[in-house]
């Protein structure tokens, strides 16, 4: 089964949360995407979450909301080709905490070249 004709054409286009949160009511959506942000913050890094098919509108509304948590991700998080499922794909603090590790190390590396001179 082939979702990805429900994945969002623009992340800067809020047309569609308009819409839909118009349909629902505010809090229903809000509620609605809360249960779809924490399932994906459980995912460990390799783990997938199959996005459900039981309603088509629930179906879109999982795959449009996973969307926006997968760009918020810093590409943390990948959905399949098809996307039928969302993967973590890495760790976003493991990554920060590596970056500044390694900017620290840059800094005293360039620090010694420039003594050594």
């Amino acid at each position: 089964m082939d979702l990805k004709k429900y994945c969002l054409q623009s992340l800067t286009d809020p047309t569609w949360i308009d819409k839909t949160i118009a349909e629902m009511g505010e809090l229903k959506f809000w509620i609605f995407a809360k249960k779809v942000y924490d399932l994906l913050d459980t995912l460990k890094v390799g783990e997938s979450m199959k996005i459900p098919t039981v309603n088509e509108s629930n179906t879109e509304f999982y795959i449009k909301i996973s969307c926006y948590y997968v760009s918020e991700s810093n590409c943390c998080y990948q959905f399949n080709r098809s996307y039928t499922e969302v993967k973590r794909q890495f760790d976003n603090d493991k990554i920060t905490a590596s970056i500044k590790l390694l900017k620290q190390n840059k800094i005293t590396y360039e620090t010694l070249v420039q003594t050594s001179n």
